[in-house]
C-alpha cells in the first residue's frame, strides 16, 4: 500500500494564512496530515481568521477612525455568527429522514463529516471558511443538510464578513456607501463618508458592482442548468449531478457562487472537470474579484478628489451602534431579496419537499 505524501506541512500555514483553502490532499483540512488533532483544529482556525480580522483595526488605524473600525468589526462579527450559528444548529440536530427509518443519529448529521471533529465543530469550521471565504473543509458540503446550504451561499456572496485578504473590506466599503446614501436620505442629511460628499456616480458604481456581484452567479447557473436540459444526447452524456432536483441545482449555483467568492469549494456531487466548467467557473472567478476591485478603486480615485467637509450637526455619525445595525440589515435585506428566489428553488424547496 503506498500513502501520499508531499511538501504539506510548508503548505498548510500558506493555504490559511492567506485563505486560500486549497488542500494538499483532496480531503483537505479532514485529512490527517494536514489537521491531525483538535490542537492543529484551532491553529488552523485562528490562522484563517488573523489577517482578514487584523485589517479591520489596519483600517481604523490608517484612516485614525478607531471607533469606525469598531463598529466594522461588530457588524462583521454579527454577519460571521449570522453565518455560522444556523449551520451549527442544523448539522447537530439528528435528521429526521433517518430517525423515521429507526436510525439513532443523536450526534447530528455526520454523513460526509470527519469522526474526530464530529457535526458541531465541522459545522462551526464551514461558518469560519464560509465568511472569509477560505474554502478550507473538514466535511463534504454536499453532504450537509438542505437549509445548511442557505448560509454557506450567504456567506460566500456577501464576502464582507471579515472576508478575504482585503476583499472584505472592498465588499464592505460599497454596502458602506449603499447604506450611508439611504440613511440620509432617511433623516434628510447629505451623504458623506469621512467628509467627502457621495455624489450620482459614486451611488451608480455602488450598486452596479452589487448588481454585478449578484448577477453573474445567477446567470452562469441559469446557463449551466438550460446546457444540462438541452445538451443533444440528454443528461447521461454529461454526468454532471449525482443528485438531480433542488439539491443538484444548489449544486450548480453553488459552484458559480464559489467561483465568484475566490472560495473554492464545491459541492462533492458536481462533475466539473470539464471544458464548460473550467471556462465558465473562469469568467465567475474574474468578475468577483475585477469587478468589486475596480469599482473599488474608481470611487475612492472620485473621493480623493472631491474637497473635504468638516464633519457638522448634519453630518451623519458612521461611528454610532445604530448605523452599524442599519448597515447590518442594509446587507442582509440587499442579498435577501437578490436570492430569495434561488433559495426558494434550492435549499428550501430539497428540505421542505424531501
Amino acid at each position: 500500500m503506498h500513502v501520499a505524501r508531499g511538501p504539506v506541512a510548508a503548505m498548510i500555514s500558506i493555504k490559511e494564512l492567506g485563505s486560500n483553502g486549497g488542500g494538499f490532499f483532496g480531503a483537505n483540512d479532514a485529512h490527517p496530515f494536514e489537521n491531525s488533532d483538535f490542537f492543529t483544529f484551532v491553529v488552523h482556525t485562528l490562522l484563517v481568521l488573523l489577517l482578514p480580522m487584523g485589517f479591520v483595526f489596519c483600517i481604523g488605524y490608517y484612516l485614525n477612525a478607531r471607533r469606525f473600525a469598531k463598529m466594522i468589526f461588530a457588524v462583521m462579527t454579527a454577519g460571521f455568527l449570522l453565518v455560522t450559528v444556523p449551520m451549527i444548529i442544523q448539522e447537530t440536530k439528528s435528521n429526521a429522514a433517518l430517525s423515521s427509518m429507526g436510525i439513532d443519529n443523536a450526534s447530528g448529521n455526520m454523513e460526509g463529516k470527519e469522526v474526530r471533529f464530529g457535526a458541531f465543530y465541522s459545522a462551526f469550521y464551514s461558518g469560519v471558511n464560509m465568511a472569509i471565504p477560505a474554502g478550507t473543509t473538514t466535511g463534504v458540503h454536499d453532504s450537509y443538510m438542505p437549509l445548511s446550504g442557505i448560509p454557506m451561499l450567504v456567506g460566500m456572496q456577501v464576502d464582507a464578513f471579515f472576508g478575504g485578504l482585503g476583499t472584505g473590506w472592498i465588499n464592505m466599503m460599497i454596502y458602506l456607501i449603499v447604506a450611508v446614501f439611504i440613511a440620509t436620505l432617511m433623516i434628510g442629511r447629505t451623504p458623506e463618508i469621512f467628509g467627502k460628499k457621495i455624489e450620482t456616480r459614486e451611488m451608480q458604481l455602488a450598486v452596479g458592482i452589487s448588481i454585478a456581484q449578484v448577477m453573474v452567479p445567477v446567470a452562469l447557473a441559469a446557463l449551466a442548468s438550460y446546457v444540462y436540459l438541452h445538451y443533444p444526447g440528454g443528461n447521461a452524456r454529461l454526468n454532471w449531478i449525482s443528485n438531480k432536483g433542488a439539491h443538484g441545482f444548489t449544486t450548480i449555483f453553488y459552484e458559480y457562487v464559489s467561483s465568484a467568492a475566490g472560495n473554492g469549494s464545491n459541492f462533492a456531487g458536481l462533475g466539473n472537470n470539464t471544458v464548460f466548467w473550467n471556462m465558465s467557473t473562469a469568467v465567475a472567478m474574474l468578475c468577483g474579484r475585477f469587478v468589486p476591485i475596480t469599482g473599488a478603486v474608481v470611487i475612492a480615485g472620485l473621493l480623493q478628489q472631491k474637497r473635504f467637509v468638516p464633519p457638522s450637526s448634519g453630518s451623519l455619525s458612521l461611528t454610532s451602534s445604530t448605523f452599524g445595525v442599519f448597515l447590518f440589515f442594509v446587507i442582509i435585506v440587499l442579498n435577501a431579496l437578490s436570492f430569495l428566489p434561488i433559495f426558494m428553488l434550492g435549499p428550501l424547496s430539497e428540505h421542505f419537499c424531501r
